[in-house]
């Protein structure tokens, strides 16, 4: 069966190593092209904020390839069956790039788009889709399933153990002084009160710095 459907160019079955229980609850059913099993991927992905903690991006991308669109939670937690999708990707190929343009960000059900300028790459895919959450004010550590992937070794969410190169001067302000500039989501509203993780500064009110606007802009959506 599986020769005859690598022969039609079919995605053929992946069966993991490992027992995958919450993904395996999804009734999820992992498919490959046969031409791409163990050959190096690269993502292309978008900036998509779709729900807080969610993003759709590299991580994203590379599940739908295997996924063949979002499964079916069916009261697992969505952490956990994402976490596990990483997993099977580590398994599947050798090496994995991935590239988010962020030159345009969607934010929201609705896909709100904000211009951002900014392209981040890298040769792990969740820590690329990590630095876009920290960029878009989350702290990768609290995000559950980056978090699960970190405590199974399926990829780097801190910068500080990222090596990070090109235009970084953006960013310096957000890796090194976080506390004040740090804009954190609470609940309730689609993004909630982006506000400081600490510090005196009055709730709701703007960072400083370049992602001063992009905080701006996600706190009107959240008020739209």
């Amino acid at each position: 069966m599986k020769d005859a459907a690598a022969a039609r160019g079919e995605p053929v079955p992946f069966r993991s190593r490992a027992r995958l229980a919450s993904l395996e609850a999804t009734g999820a059913e992992p498919k490959v092209p046969f031409a791409l099993r163990h050959q190096p991927v690269l993502a292309l992905a978008a900036a998509d904020l779709v729900s807080p903690w969610r993003l759709e991006g590299a991580c994203a991308t590379l599940g739908r390839l295997i996924l063949a669109g979002h499964p079916s939670r069916r009261g697992v937690p969505g952490a956990e069956v994402q976490a596990e999708t990483v997993a099977v990707l580590r398994e599947l190929f050798p090496a994995m790039g991935a590239v988010i343009d962020g030159t345009v960000w969607h934010v929201g059900p609705g896909g709100r788009t904000l211009a951002r300028h900014v392209v981040l790459a890298g040769d792990d895919p969740v820590a690329v889709d990590a630095i876009a959450l920290r960029l878009a004010g989350y702290r990768t550590r609290e995000v559950s399933w980056l978090r699960l992937c970190a405590e199974r070794d399926l990829g780097v969410v801190e910068p500080e153990q990222m090596r990070l190169v090109g235009h970084t001067a953006l960013l310096d302000l957000d890796f090194a002084l976080p506390e004040p500039t740090f804009a954190r989501a609470a609940f309730p509203g689609f993004l909630g009160r982006l506000m400081s993780g600490r510090g005196n500064r009055p709730a709701g009110s703007p960072p400083g710095g370049p992602w001063g606007a992009l905080y701006a802009d996600l706190a009107a959506a959240d008020r739209g």
